[in-house]
């Protein structure tokens, strides 16, 4: 048995967007904003870790991502996570 606390799922805030918005946004972008709603749909990964990609996360022959940084929330600057 492990201890652990009880997770009430009806009151975790978990915001996400439904695919057919998603879809839409899909439709309406062009270009890199295109490819980034993508990525993010496919991938599940959050916007601050997106912006921070770079090619060398490639790796695999890129089938595979490697997150290893991210966005700062409150200034523009890439943090190692």
């Amino acid at each position: 048995m492990m201890d652990l606390p009880m997770v009430a799922h009806k009151r975790a805030r978990r915001p996400s967007l439904k695919a057919k918005a998603v879809d839409q946004l899909v439709q309406d972008g062009e270009g890199e904003e295109q490819a980034l709603y993508v990525l993010e749909g496919a991938t599940g990964m959050r916007i601050s870790e997106a912006l921070a990609l770079e090619a060398k996360h490639f790796v695999n022959e890129g089938r595979t991502i490697e997150i290893r940084q991210q966005v700062d929330r409150d200034r523009p600057r890439i943090v190692r996570t």
